[in-house]
C-alpha cells in the first residue's frame, strides 16, 4: 500500500517548505492551525558523500547540477542559514507528510540514498515519499526497501509516455508510463491547455499510478487537479483560503451525487 492511500482528502503540498528556516516555520504554523488536512512538508535534498563526508542539506540548485561546497555545507548547517535531515524532527510531533525531492550531489549516491531512507524509515515511516528526476535512483530506492513510496517528476506527459529530464546520460528520454513498474505516482507539471492537461492525467490513472499536480498558481487550476483525479498538488496560493474553496468543491460533488441540486 503506498503512502497517498494514507491521505485523508486532497494532500495539500507546501512546495520547498524545507528549503529554508522561514519557509518550514511558516508551513509548520498552517499544519498547526489545519491539523485535520492532509497537508505536505516538500523539499530539495543535496549531498555531499565523498571524501568520507556524509552531509545532507536542502537547497534548491540554481542550475541543474551545481552543488555547494564541503566547506559552504559545513558552515551552512553548523550556522543554521542550511537544513538538514535533523531539521525535519520537530515535523514528528504533527500529522503532517514530507515528501523529499532527490536533487543532486558529491560522492557515492547510492550510501547517501541508503543513509536516507534509514533515517525516514527511523522518523517518518509510512509518512513520507521519495521524489525526483531520475529513474536509477528512485529504483534504487525500491531495491532498499520496496515499502518506500516513490514518485516520478516529469515537465510533461506525451500520450502514454513521460518525458524523463534528469541530471544524467542522456539528460532527456521517453519512457512509457506503463513500463515504470518500481513507481507508484507521477508528478506532472502543468503545461498547455486545460485539454492538453487532462489527457496527460487520464493517461497517468490509466496506468495505474498515483497522480500529483505541481504548479498550482489559482483556484480555477486547483479545482481542475481534483477533476482530473490528483491525490495532491504542489500549491502556490493562500492556504485558508484553498481549504475553504476546497470544501466548497467537495459539498457540491456530494450534492451532485446524492442527485440534490
Amino acid at each position: 500500500m503506498s503512502v497517498f492511500s494514507s491521505f485523508s482528502g486532497y494532500g495539500f503540498i507546501h512546495h520547498k517548505a524545507l528549503n529554508t528556516r522561514s519557509a518550514l516555520g511558516a508551513a509548520m504554523t498552517i499544519v498547526a492551525k489545519h491539523p485535520a488536512r492532509t497537508q505536505v512538508l516538500e523539499g530539495d535534498l543535496c549531498w555531499d558523500f565523498s571524501n568520507d563526508r556524509q552531509l545532507f542539506y536542502f537547497r534548491h540548485p540554481r542550475i541543474g547540477l551545481d552543488t555547494l561546497s564541503a566547506s559552504r555545507i559545513t558552515e551552512g548547517l553548523g550556522n543554521k542559514t542550511l537544513l538538514g535531515l535533523e531539521d525535519l524532527l520537530p515535523i514528528k510531533a504533527t500529522g503532517a507528510f514530507v515528501v523529499i525531492e532527490l536533487k543532486v550531489g558529491r560522492g557515492a549516491w547510492r550510501a547517501a540514498i541508503s543513509r536516507l531512507i534509514d533515517f525516514m524509515e527511523m522518523h517518518f515511516a509510512g509518512r513520507y515519499w521519495i521524489d525526483g528526476f531520475c529513474l536509477p535512483m528512485l529504483n534504487y530506492v525500491k531495491q532498499i526497501n520496496r515499502a518506500v513510496s516513490v514518485s516520478l517528476h516529469t515537465e510533461l506527459v506525451l500520450g502514454d509516455y513521460a518525458l524523463l529530464v534528469a541530471p544524467q546520460w542522456p539528460m532527456l528520454g521517453l519512457c512509457r508510463l506503463d513500463r515504470l513498474a518500481s513507481i507508484d505516482a507521477i508528478a506532472v507539471r502543468r503545461h498547455g491547455t486545460a485539454r492538453f492537461m487532462g489527457k496527460a492525467c487520464a493517461a497517468v490513472r490509466r496506468a495505474n499510478k498515483a497522480l500529483l499536480l505541481s504548479r498550482i498558481y489559482d483556484l480555477r487550476e486547483f479545482e481542475r487537479s481534483k477533476n482530473w483525479g490528483a491525490v495532491g498538488g504542489y500549491v502556490h496560493w493562500e492556504f485558508d483560503e484553498l481549504f475553504k474553496f476546497n470544501d466548497e468543491i467537495d459539498a457540491k460533488a456530494s450534492q451532485s451525487q446524492m442527485g440534490i441540486t
